[in-house]
């Protein structure tokens, strides 16, 4: 009877321990699809301002769409995703 409950106990313990690393690792992919998206983002940045036509294109496009400018300040800055960029860009 002693095993027994000693086993009843364990198994709940477990399933809560396979519950936190799911969770943990979830939050992982979820961290790390962030980070790249951030990445790609600041890697079209450095290709834009690497080409002076490219931006100044973008300069004056920004200069349009004052909230494509604060969307991509707050992309780069961490304060918003960068998906909030491409909503700022196709909004007219």
């Amino acid at each position: 009877q002693r095993n027994q409950s000693k086993a009843s106990q364990a198994v709940p313990l477990a399933l809560a321990a396979i519950a936190s690393v799911r969770e943990a690792s979830a939050k992982e992919r979820a961290r790390r699809s962030a980070l790249l998206a951030k990445a790609r983002g600041v890697r079209a940045l450095h290709l834009v301002v690497g080409h002076r036509r490219l931006a100044n294109l973008a300069a004056r496009l920004l200069q349009r769409r004052p909230a494509a400018l604060d969307a991509l300040l707050g992309v780069a800055g961490d304060y918003v995703p960068p998906r909030a960029l491409l909503g700022a860009l196709r909004a007219r």
